[in-house]
């Protein structure tokens, strides 16, 4: 069975790009433009594993959503995909096993360290 992945992130030509090479990858992918989409897409339990999660969101903060989504499947493992080069997770996201190796600043020029990423958070 191939991982299942939700990209979340509001900039549409970014989750395209990102989506393609995944798919390309053998990874099975969503996206949700939205905190809201996103936590409806994970409440239909639908065998996501882990989401590429923007911390800055139109309607939610990135790191709140995190939360939020931990909390209806804690099994679901996270990695960061943002635009502040400055961003380093906050002790409640380094309780959810969140440390700085899963966080990648945008633009991501080497998609193969995500892929990397994925793998060994799905595979620990």
């Amino acid at each position: 069975m191939s991982p299942r992945v939700l990209i979340i992130d509001d900039e549409p030509a970014l989750c395209a790009g990102l989506s393609s090479f995944l798919e390309d990858e053998g990874i099975g992918v969503q996206i949700a433009a939205s905190g809201a989409e996103a936590l409806a897409l994970a409440e239909q339990n639908n065998g996501l594993q882990l989401c590429i999660l923007d911390m800055r969101l139109p309607d939610i903060d990135g790191n709140q959503l995190a939360l939020r989504l931990h909390q209806l499947d804690p099994s679901l493992r996270f990695l960061i995909h943002t635009g502040s080069a400055a961003y380093s997770p906050p002790d409640s996201l380094q309780r959810l096993g969140i440390s700085e190796r899963d966080v990648f600043s945008k633009p991501l020029l080497d998609m193969g360290l995500l892929v990397d990423a994925i793998k060994r958070l799905l595979h620990d």
